[in-house]
């Protein structure tokens, strides 16, 4: 049954082998969360190790890979995909995208069948764990300008690097069509201007760039606001994107790192930059996890071609290279703390953002569950004020005013929630409580067959409910 719901559209994804690994964790360690938050940690040092350990066997610098590792490993930006055992599936995908580079480089050293076959299934694992891995046979193009140099291959030689990325680019198409239908069936792709969309993508990569140098007052939650994607915002972005590009490829010849690294980044961005709006967010922290070593690589080989060209600079260099990893630590240790307990991460989000309608939801909810129900309650409504159009925090409202033995509010919560959208099992299932709380049965029964209806595991609850005279 397990292997069954892994390989299904489950939370807005396709995504079986990570969970897959969710449940190996459950045979493991039950819901002691330490267990779950140490295999993540692993994976995030193998993959640090396994980043590290490609750029040694491509480039011959040892000193270079590790401080791009150093980078990876520390930056605050990812504190997301690691302390948030839900990402697992970044951590994966990684993994097994590097583990797909290293097999890659070997095949490229010595081409065999069997090499190859490593990097086909290495890129499907990849592919099984996140979709986002999409991106890979691009990059697996700009790796063979750098640091591989395969530039200088005769006619026959360049027709075989296009052709052995073919299986690789029918997985990528594969896995969209997938992603696409999954995301489609689940109501996560949400309606949006495809101008207003594309301003917000534009301005992204360069806020993500901006958070890569100053990584403070990072959220879990950036909501999508239209009144910041302006046309001078907009198109100043893209000037300047346009301006970096138009550097990079001037100096493609001298640095081919830059080329690699600020494409890396462009690339491995674009399945979640926002052309396509998947939620209501506009951008988030975990979606640098892998674009951001493109940007890694760029600044540590441009830096070290400074210390090789001006040798006064290498020590003031080294210095500020060990005082920027160290700060960066030092970033991370702080954002760690905020991801202790709900209430303290999303108080965390609700202050360093505005208008954040999902965080005031998750935060009533964490709150809730503290039975402190009238800041809940606040935080509900401010939900709802910023957003009703969205039934999530009526819902809540309801659920909450159930708890607290007040039906007659709860209903008149559900009632507006169900006017906003009325095929939602939760609110049908909230109604029917209230209702039995009011004495109306034959009412609630109605609403048990609308539970029923939208979500049988609900309707299960509903029945020992119904049993029970609503005393649960």
């Amino acid at each position: 049954e397990g292997l069954t719901y892994a390989f299904t559209f489950a939370a807005g994804n396709w995504h079986p082998l990570t969970w897959l690994s969710h449940m190996l964790d459950v045979e493991l360690f039950g819901l002691d969360p330490r267990g779950h938050h140490g295999v993540n940690l692993l994976l995030h040092t193998a993959t640090t190790l396994l980043l590290c350990l490609f750029l040694l066997k491509t480039t011959g610098k040892p000193w270079r890979s590790l401080t791009v590792a150093l980078l990876f490993s520390l930056h605050p930006l990812h504190v997301e995909s690691v302390a948030w055992v839900a990402e697992r599936k970044d951590l994966l995908c990684a993994f097994f995208w590097f583990a797909t580079l290293l097999a890659y480089e070997r095949y490229v050293r010595s081409p065999a069948v069997g090499r190859y076959l490593v990097v086909l299934v290495s890129f499907a694992l990849a592919l099984l764990s996140k979709p986002m891995a999409v991106t890979l046979p691009l990059v697996l193009f700009l790796v063979d300008y750098w640091p591989l140099d395969r530039r200088g291959v005769d006619a026959p030689s360049r027709r075989r690097i296009v052709t052995e990325k073919l299986p690789l680019l029918v997985l990528s198409a594969a896995s969209t069509v997938v992603t696409w239908f999954a995301q489609q069936t689940l109501g996560n792709v949400v309606a949006s201007s495809p101008l207003l969309s594309a301003g917000n993508a534009v301005i992204s990569y360069l806020r993500y760039l901006a958070r890569m140098v100053y990584p403070r007052d990072l959220a879990i939650i950036y909501p999508f606001d239209a009144s910041l994607v302006t046309l001078p915002k907009v198109v100043g972005s893209l000037l300047v994107l346009v301006a970096l590009s138009w550097c990079v490829w001037r100096w493609r010849r001298r640095f081919p790192f830059l080329v690699t690294g600020w494409l890396w980044y462009l690339v491995t961005l674009l399945p979640v930059i926002g052309f396509v709006r998947i939620g209501y967010h506009a951008m988030a922290d975990r979606y640098t996890y892998l674009p951001l070593v493109g940007v890694f690589m760029a600044l540590v080989w441009g830096g070290a071609h400074v210390a090789e060209r001006f040798r006064r600079v290498r020590l003031p260099l080294a210095v500020a290279t060990g005082l920027a990893l160290s700060l960066l630590a030092f970033l991370t240790v702080g954002q760690l703390r905020l991801w202790r307990d709900s209430v303290t991460l999303f108080s965390h989000t609700v202050a360093v953002t505005k208008d954040n309608f999902i965080a005031h939801n998750n935060l009533g909810t964490a709150l809730r569950e503290r039975e402190e129900y009238a800041a809940a309650i606040y935080h509900y409504r401010e939900s709802a004020r910023l957003r009703p159009d969205i039934p999530n925090a009526f819902n809540n409202l309801g659920s909450i005013y159930i708890i607290m033995g007040y039906p007659a509010e709860a209903l008149a919560w559900c009632d507006r929630a169900l006017r906003v959208g009325p095929a939602i099992a939760e609110v049908h299932y909230n109604r029917a409580l209230a209702l039995i709380a009011l004495g109306r049965r034959d009412e609630a029964l109605a609403e048990y067959g609308e539970v029923k209806r939208l979500n049988a595991g609900l309707a299960e609850r509903l029945e020992e409910d119904l049993s029970q005279g609503g005393r649960r």
